[in-house]
């Protein structure tokens, strides 16, 4: 089970998806922590903001809303700024589709929807991808990433088209790779 970076044969991500990696904020104010999900919910309100308005976030933006993000979770107790034997930090995985809507509103986007929590089967990712959603996956026990929340963009030669928050450009993972896991739908109905 290989996971790649970007193909040539693969088509180009779009220019609203955004790929900022949790080595872009680990060392913000006192420093973070098991922050893949705070990462990954920047890179949400990011692309969400950058495909309505089409413009690049600057850097700087995107340490705001990762700022903003984490006092969200911190504040509502689904996000842990700790690592306490390697079992006890970061997202907590139920909260994950709250902790995601409460930062899309604070971010003022109001009309993108966070839908139940569906298992990564083929079917239920490409009827999600094919709505133009974008999905967020909770990882468990992966074979790389352990503990992981990502998100996907798209799907390309059977592969999902990923922000894995450790790479500034697409990971591309394959449908066995995800299939014991669970994704959060994002719909992609908005207004910013």
């Amino acid at each position: 089970m290989e996971i790649k970076e970007t193909s040539p044969s693969l088509p180009a991500p779009h220019p609203w998806e955004a790929y900022h990696v949790t080595g872009e904020f680990a060392n913000l104010g006192k420093g973070f922590k098991n922050h893949c999900g705070p990462t990954s919910i920047t890179n949400l309100i990011l692309s969400l903001k950058q495909r309505e308005s089409g413009r690049t976030c600057p850097t700087e933006a995107a340490q705001e809303v990762f700022e903003q993000v984490a006092k969200i979770g911190r504040r509502h107790i689904l996000y842990m700024n700790a690592d306490i034997l390697k079992i006890w930090g970061g997202t907590l995985d139920l909260g994950a589709g709250h902790y995601i809507a409460l930062c899309l509103k604070k971010a003022g986007i109001q009309t993108a929807r966070v839908k139940t929590r569906r298992l990564c089967t083929r079917k239920n990712l490409e009827n999600a991808l094919s709505r133009g959603s974008t999905l967020y996956i909770i990882m468990r026990h992966h074979k790389k990433y352990k503990n992981h929340h990502i998100l996907c963009y798209g799907m390309e030669d059977g592969k999902l088209r990923v922000a894995d928050c450790w790479s500034k450009k697409p990971t591309y993972l394959t449908l066995e790779e995800v299939r014991w896991y669970f994704f959060l739908e994002i719909s992609a109905r908005m207004e910013v």
